[in-house]
């Protein structure tokens, strides 16, 4: 198990030490959180506003970019979150489902879905749920409560039928269930702070919530 360096990507090659991510484009700014496929084939990679794509060596685990998609496109670097709102502004955690067809990912008040390509791992934008619905991008979690303020984790079952975000800022943890395609449905929540909608646990046993598994 003991560790030895091998290599890395950065977005403008570190001086020759890292593989350069193509153009002038910075996705890999801020990288917050990093996830890899099933099939070990894919790394996924989320920092503020961008998801990136990465193939993975499924032998010996070498990293080569290969794209991204962000809420504005990135100057055409990545592919562009339709309309204008931001689901994917400070995103902190990213998840894969066990099939490796879809990738999660969240960020204050959203959690956002995207299909993976199943034999090489490229995304596609597909939907999100949010507190407020964020002006019709996304679906809207029921109620006037905000269970994903703050939202710092993300995981998926092992079934991949369910999907759980804890949230740092509403002291909550959220469950949505998951379709064939992936599509997420807020299902309910449990929160320290009495939100509308979430149940409260006795005590304060999830105050500042920022891990799930």
């Amino acid at each position: 198990g003991q560790i030895s360096w091998d290599g890395c990507v950065s977005n403008d090659g570190s001086g020759g030490t890292c593989a350069d991510v193509p153009g002038t484009g910075i996705p890999l700014q801020g990288l917050r959180a990093v996830a890899v496929s099933p099939n070990g084939a894919s790394v996924y990679a989320v920092s503020d506003g961008t998801i990136s794509h990465l193939f993975a060596d499924p032998t010996q685990g070498q990293m080569s970019w290969d794209g991204c998609v962000s809420d504005d496109g990135s100057g055409g670097l990545c592919a562009d979150v339709p309309g204008t709102q931001t689901p994917l502004a400070s995103a902190q955690d990213v998840a894969v489902s066990p099939d490796g067809a879809s990738v999660y990912a969240v960020s204050d008040g959203t959690v956002s879905h995207l299909f993976a390509n199943p034999a090489q791992g490229q995304l596609s934008w597909d939907g999100c749920v949010s507190d407020d619905g964020s002006g019709g991008t996304c679906a809207d979690v029921p109620g006037t409560g905000a269970p994903l303020a703050g939202a710092h984790s993300v995981a998926v079952s092992p079934d991949g039928r369910s999907l759980y975000v804890a949230s740092q800022t509403a002291s909550s943890v959220s469950f949505f269930s998951i379709a064939p395609q992936g599509q997420l449905t807020f299902q309910g929540c449990l929160s320290d702070n009495a939100i509308p909608g979430c149940v409260d646990p006795p005590g304060e046993p999830l105050k500042d919530a920022n891990a799930v598994a």
